[in-house]
């Protein structure tokens, strides 16, 4: 049976709504629709021919949305916007399946305060799939964290950002690129690059507080950090989390250390094109890095890790639990044993901890691995195994994101909704 895939047309004033996974699509096909062998139609628009498999994808707002603004606001762009949306494909019978590919699905869960979750039932009843950057491991893993055990029947995997990274890397990026190279072992200058993006964010604030309090961050270590956007987001203190007060004080005394503009290229970052995805030449002049991750939610994997895996420096990971076995799990990607302890990583929430103490127990590892490193000779770094797995790494992402494969997960997609 021939596929219908509808969606909201690009130009029009839904234009928000336009799915992100189809708009990775348009960057890699000329045509994407005849690219994937399937019918491209318009909501609102075009009429429906039921001997064909018709899905509507949809996008909902991304949760940067209702990070920093009101949560009604989410409520009711969803309301207004999106749900008649949803609601006329329904009345016509063609499949639903909302996209939140850059995300991790939680806007209808609890992790967000209840925003969307009152939709949930709505949801679950007309059978309506959500699409998100979720790998389906939690079965391997012992994990607090279960709110896609009980519902893992609507998320289907978006697996968005391995293929997103390659395409930025190889296209838009190319430009950067022609200014950077891979850097011998001995020539190397830092010990580590640590690229934290936005550090209004408070686990990212919370990082590099720790590191500076600590004094790891030096003339051997190279870090950028962005401050364009946002205020920095509030500090708070639990009783749960007494050894995380310490860091929220030294923040509050030293707030024009912590929050600063510092991008790795001031020049490019302003030209408009996509910075968090380049590959700094500091990066590929530091024996390794530190991959500070957007979310400290378990399995979360976007192109701040694969571009570790491109540039073939070995990383340490400020993501959430299991992350780096995770990603050995759900991917084949090999860990750096012979330098890391991963320990950190494995450490089963106590079921009273709050966010704010689960991520300080994960700055701990970090803090002690990058100590230890100091004193290590940078030969570690440079072991025959140590080469061999990122040359296997690399060679496993390209393989990984080819169009064949892209093909086939797309396809995996529409019989996951089916």
């Amino acid at each position: 049976m021939q596929t219908a895939i509808w969606t909201i047309d690009k130009h029009n004033n839904f234009d928000k709504l336009y799915p992100a996974i189809i708009a990775l699509y348009h960057d890699v096909f000329e045509d994407w629709s005849k690219g994937l062998g399937v019918i491209k139609k318009r909501i609102f628009e075009d009429n429906v021919d039921h001997s064909c498999n018709n899905i509507a994808i949809i996008r909902v707002a991304r949760t940067e949305l209702f990070r920093y603004n009101p949560g009604f606001q989410v409520a009711s762009n969803f309301k207004n916007n999106c749900l008649p949306i949803i609601q006329w494909c329904l009345d016509r019978k063609i499949k639903v399946l909302l996209d939140d590919a850059w995300e991790i699905g939680a806007m209808f869960t609890d992790e967000f305060g209840d925003i969307l979750k009152g939709y949930w039932p709505f949801i679950v009843e007309n059978n309506i799939k959500i699409l998100a950057n979720r790998p389906p491991i939690e079965d391997n893993y012992v994990c607090e964290d279960t709110v896609y055990k009980s519902r893992r029947d609507v998320y289907i995997d978006s697996n968005f950002f391995i293929f997103q990274t390659r395409q930025q890397h190889l296209k838009d990026n190319f430009r950067f690129r022609m200014n950077t190279h891979p850097t011998l072992h001995k020539d190397k200058k830092y010990l580590y690059t640590c690229l934290f993006g936005n550090i209004a964010k408070r686990n990212n604030a919370f990082l590099y507080a720790s590191l500076l309090k600590n004094n790891l961050i030096g003339g051997d270590s190279f870090t950028s950090t962005v401050l364009r956007k946002h205020d920095p987001q509030e500090r708070k203190k639990s009783e749960h989390d007494k050894a995380y007060h310490e860091i929220i004080d030294w923040i509050d005394n030293h707030k024009d250390l912590v929050y600063k503009d510092r991008p790795f290229d001031e020049k490019d970052f302003k030209s408009g094109d996509v910075p968090e995805r380049r590959i700094p030449q500091q990066l590929y002049d530091s024996h390794f890095a530190i991959n500070v991750e957007t979310s400290q939610n378990p399995w979360f994997y976007t192109e701040k890790t694969f571009k570790y895996i491109i540039a073939k420096i070995p990383f340490l990971s400020y993501g959430g639990y299991y992350f780096s076995s995770g990603l050995r799990r759900n991917y084949g990607f090999e860990r750096f044993e012979e330098i890391f302890d991963y320990s950190y990583e494995e450490i089963i929430d106590h079921p009273n901890a709050t966010r704010s103490g689960n991520r300080y127990r994960l700055i701990e590892g970090i803090l002690e691995n990058v100590k230890r490193l100091k004193k290590e000779p940078v030969s570690i770094f440079n072991q025959p195994s140590v080469r061999e797995k990122l040359d296997y790494n690399e060679s496993l992402f390209y393989k990984l994101t080819t169009i064949d494969k892209l093909k086939e997960h797309f396809n995996n997609i529409i019989e996951a909704v089916k």
